[in-house]
């Protein structure tokens, strides 16, 4: 979804409740790995930018939650065995349910975006 809520606190107000949860460990994990990172709202969706360079992101659309590691796609290539239930695209990490998102990677690939 597409939101246009000013802050990611109003985003989270409007996604489905069966999500809600899953989103705010995603935030929580975004915050405690990404700090020094800036988070805003652009393009519609929750997003973590260092030097005015967004380099993560995560939304949720309708049939999916997704990932983006914006910074640098190739970041995303040692995590794809560890990814299995995911759809992966060039940046993006897809996502059908909750349940399928292993929060252990989601840290990891936070960290290795923090590195970078």
């Amino acid at each position: 979804m597409q939101s246009k809520a000013k802050t990611v606190t109003e985003y989270l107000k409007e996604v489905p409740s069966d999500r809600l949860d899953t989103l705010l460990e995603i935030r929580d994990l975004c915050l405690q790995n990404l700090n020094g990172f800036q988070e805003s709202m652009q393009y519609g969706m929750p997003t973590y930018s260092r030097n005015n360079v967004a380099a993560f992101s995560w939304n949720s659309q309708k049939n999916y939650m997704s990932l983006y590691v914006s910074c640098d796609p190739k970041l995303v290539d040692p995590f794809k065995p560890r990814l299995k239930k995911a759809d992966i695209g060039k940046s993006c990490i897809r996502f059908r349910k909750p349940e399928d998102i292993d929060f252990d990677t989601v840290r990891d690939i936070l960290i290795s975006i923090k590195s970078s």
